[in-house]
């Protein structure tokens, strides 16, 4: 449940902050509103500001809805991809963007074809600023409205019970400490009317949902699934939390965790459910068994205090008793730590984040050979899933739309690897993984079907992986083997120019039209781009630097899906916005990106083969290094290791569906920070790897992050005991710019 209802949970605990200042039951102090609010964004000039990114245009400031204090504008504007921020009282001073971060990142806007009627919502109270075009306009409607100071009940149009998403994974909510207690009713509402209305399980139309609030002013969240359209209510009189993962179980023997000022007169337990379902009430935990833990005075061991500077000034929890291989059983399922009172009533509570007790007691991982591998022609699959009840493995004659032809279950080790190995026959067949898993983030035990994260090779747009044995002949062009690397001497000597795949050869005539824009394109030796290339090695250019080409998420690797501009961009003078405005409507459909959303680091992207299924990919990247070898010219990747393209459950990068809670740290606001530090695997014959490290330049801790290739080491961690997020640069709208880039240091590391 951590992803989906992280965000309700937080608010119901800023709920209960609030109660504390209250002056009169349901009057919480609000924060005073702005003077003005816009939306200044890359469509400014589309709606007749004098340019864009203008946070004090007329034309983009919003109105305060005076039923609700919400700020909202329509616009009309073209089709085409667009970003903006909420901007308020007319300058950049204080300004929020995705997830309703103070100067964070921009906000995504697509107008489909034609054109569309835009209305931008801002609420002050959370920041969130969004579009109905984008997200749907949620409301709780029903009979408490008036409570909330609605003009009435049954008021969908009142969006002082608005349902938001800051966060954007599709569970809308809203929490409230403004009712008496009383029974009510309501449904979810989108559009602010009812035309679209869902009632009891989610029904169009259905039934009224009704809920009890048992005392005055308890906090009341009500909670939309976007994908069931289910509404849920929950009304709390203020017992712990155990959804948000606040505490660290560090080691096999010790949690870290805000035990607060005065810890030495409560009980604490750590409580496991294979299955999920603990239940904190007022007499204690249900659904699950408890393991005493002992409060250590003396705090953290000093090997965990260096380990985790970050959690060094938590308070500490024993865990005495337990063997090795009882943490390795609970980590299997839910867990979660609850403090008591000396009348054994729940005070506290928290989830766990497993990561370093995950690195403890799974040392050994470290050494594990993990993928796919072969040993005198029999292939062996093996993944790391130490937190799975099971895994198997299905395998396929197709890259996709097709039943498995196979399915074998895979046998767990002591080091959290999952293998099985098979005969020769299993060569070139498609596979997933079924590994059945806990996973925080639903509450319950989720059978996740999942592609290999060791990936060589795959089908079209990643649907499967390929068992392929890179050693075979055919994918080998011809004198691999032998290949000499071009000489040199110093790494501080290179002299280098970078490249992207696509750019390098998609408009050159002179290149094949099925090897435009593919690694085959080097092999073009005749071509105006390879001469060119040729001629800087001549000139002293020692090495090509490639911009990402592992498998990339974003990317639809079937060609015929590809959209050209609908214009003569030619045409249009050098000094007009012609050609961006017909780009925009383009964008994310015309195969280009620049990478750095990586799905699987091992294997090609597919959109630059001249056939995404299969093998070939690999062929022509080999094909690729030996003519940029032949040239003169050394090679260098950027391989942006330390970037995911997603997260959770619903994500499709299925790192997180396989050890939930294990690569991805966790924000002060529970959500996952999607920047990695992986281990370093090198393909044959590149001349060496450039890392994406903003982190690193920025002056943020980076060493340790979660691996997506194997597990080794601990995660960097804030000193405040939450996890810390490591700064993420947004392309920010700036008044003189249309917008402001913050670029990745690269650096070049010679393998050879």
């Amino acid at each position: 449940m951590t992803s989906r209802f992280r965000r309700r949970i937080l608010l119901v605990l800023l709920a209960l902050m609030a109660q504390l200042m209250i002056f009169t039951p349901g009057a919480v102090a609000a924060e005073p509103q702005p003077d003005a609010v816009s939306v200044p964004g890359s469509f400014g000039d589309d709606v007749g500001c004098p340019g864009d990114w203008q946070p004090e245009c007329d034309a983009i400031q919003l109105t305060r809805r005076s039923n609700d204090d919400v700020w909202s504008r329509s616009l009309n504007l073209p089709a085409g991809s667009f970003e903006y921020k909420a901007a308020l009282n007319k300058s950049w001073d204080i300004n929020y963007g995705l997830h309703a971060e103070q100067d964070g990142a921009n906000v995504p806007l697509v107008v489909p074809a034609g054109g569309a009627t835009v209305t931008f919502f801002y609420d002050n109270a959370t920041h969130w600023v969004t579009a109905d075009i984008s997200t749907p306009i949620v409301t709780a409607a029903g009979s408490f409205q008036s409570e909330l100071g609605c003009p009435a009940d049954w008021s969908p149009d009142c969006l002082r019970s608005w349902l938001e998403d800051p966060d954007g994974d599709g569970i809308y909510t809203f929490t409230t400490t403004a009712l008496p207690a009383g029974d009510y009713e309501v449904k979810a509402t989108v559009g602010m009317t009812w035309d679209v209305n869902y009632g009891k399980d989610g029904v169009p139309g259905g039934a009224n949902i009704a809920f009890t609030v048992g005392k005055d002013n308890s906090p009341t969240t009500f909670s939309f699934d976007s994908t069931s359209h289910v509404l849920t209510v929950s009304a709390t009189a203020g017992l712990p939390s155990i959804v948000t993962q606040k505490a660290f179980w560090l080691s096999r023997d010790y949690i870290a965790w805000d035990l607060g000022a005065d810890p030495t007169n409560r009980s604490y337990a750590l409580y496991s459910a294979p299955e999920g379902g603990l239940t904190v009430t007022d007499t204690g935990v249900t659904g699950g068994t408890a393991y005493p833990l002992t409060y250590s005075s003396a705090g953290l061991p000093d090997t965990l205090r260096q380990k985790f500077p970050g959690q060094a000034s938590l308070g500490a929890l024993r865990l005495s008793g337990v063997s090795a291989d009882t943490v390795k059983t609970l980590l299997r399922g839910q867990l979660a730590v609850v403090a008591t009172d000396a009348d054994a009533v729940p005070v506290a509570g928290s989830g766990l984040q497993i990561a370093g007790v995950l690195d403890d007691v799974y040392a050994g991982a470290s050494s594990s050979t993990l993928g796919p591998t072969w040993t005198s022609g029999q292939p062996r699959l093996a993944l790391w899933a130490p937190t799975a009840q099971a895994v198997s493995v299905r395998f396929y004659t197709a890259g996709a739309d097709s039943d498995p032809v196979e399915t074998l279950p895979l046998t767990g080790d002591e080091n959290g690897v999952w293998s099985v190995q098979g005969p020769r026959s299993w060569a070139n067949r498609y596979y997933l993984f079924e590994v059945t898993v806990y996973v925080p983030e639903t509450g319950k035990v989720e059978h996740n079907l999942v592609t290999d994260p060791y990936s060589v090779a795959l089908s079209r747009n990643s649907v499967r992986s390929l068992l392929v044995d890179l050693s075979t002949p055919s994918l080998k062009p011809d004198g691999w083997s032998s290949l000499t690397k071009p000489k040199l001497v110093k790494p501080v000597d290179q002299a280098i120019t970078e490249l992207h795949m696509r750019d390098f050869s998609i408009s050159d005539p002179t290149v094949p039209t099925a090897h435009r824009g593919t690694y085959e394109a080097f092999t073009d030796t005749s071509s105006n781009a390879m001469k060119y290339l040729k001629g800087l090695s001549k000139a002293g250019m020692t090495t090509v630097h490639l911009l990402p080409l592992n498998d990339i998420a974003t990317i639809d690797e079937d060609r015929s899906t590809w959209k050209s501009p609908p214009c003569d961009l030619a045409s249009y003078p050098p000094d007009s916005d012609q050609q961006q405005a017909c780009v925009k409507t383009i964008t994310g459909s015309d195969g280009f990106n620049w990478g750095y959303d990586p799905l699987h680091y091992t294997t090609p992207e597919g959109s630059y083969a001249t056939d995404p299924n299969g093998s070939a990919r690999t062929r022509e990247f080999r094909d690729m290094v030996a003519a940029i070898n032949h040239n003169g010219q050394r090679i260098v990747m950027d391989v942006v290791y330390n970037h995911t393209s997603s997260a959770g459950q619903a994500g499709r990068n299925d790192l997180d569906r396989i050890v939930p809670g294990y690569y991805h740290r966790l924000d002060q606001r529970q959500r996952r920070d999607l920047d990695l530090l992986p281990e370093h695997r090198h393909r044959a014959h590149d001349d060496g790897q450039t890392h994406d490290r903003l982190g690193a330049h920025l002056g943020y801790p980076v060493q340790g992050r979660r691996l997506p290739v194997r597990p080794d080491g601990p995660p960097a961690q804030s000193p405040d005991g939450g996890t810390s997020a490591p700064h993420r640069p947004a392309h920010t709208g700036q008044r003189r710019c249309r917008r402001q880039e913050h670029l990745p240091v690269r650096r070049g590391l010679e393998l050879r």
